[in-house]
């Protein structure tokens, strides 16, 4: 399987007013996705997902929102994180972390193109991770 994007994730300071703006422009709604650390939500597109979240955190001083990451699920992540780091991309977590079988791990913006990248694949149950909490969120919060 070749490499596929799953979602595009901005970050805004205010979720609400996201989700009015693209309902008001493009007529998407969606159900929110919430958890005590970060507010979510999932814009489903006919070929295409977007996920706001909200994070002031993750702004690094943008007033309304900003590109957050580009979500891609690849055929194993042990093997894309190596040639990352190949070409000095770090990673969030020094192992992945695991949601059900899904394992991921964050680039952090230094290096590659200046993108964070989520990436994910299908191991969770055969290869090493460790087990997510959403604490390990502010663990993608940088320095600007």
């Amino acid at each position: 399987m070749a490499a596929k994007v799953h979602h595009v994730g901005i970050s805004v300071p205010d979720l609400d007013r996201a989700v009015k703006f693209f309902a008001d422009v493009f007529g998407v709604t969606s159900a929110k996705v919430e958890s005590d650390e970060v507010r979510n939500l999932y814009l489903e597109f006919e070929n295409f997902t977007l996920q706001i979240t909200e994070d002031p955190g993750r702004l690094y001083g943008e007033t309304f929102g900003r590109l957050d990451h580009i979500a891609i699920t690849v055929d194993d992540l042990d093997t894309t994180v190596q040639r990352l780091q190949d070409h000095d991309v770090a990673m969030v977590w020094e192992k992945p972390v695991r949601v059900g079988d899904v394992r991921c791990n964050f680039t952090r913006r230094q290096g590659g193109v200046g993108v964070v990248f989520q990436l994910s694949d299908e191991h969770g149950a055969t290869h090493p991770s460790q087990e997510f909490h959403p604490g390990m969120m502010t663990d993608l919060i940088e320095e600007p």
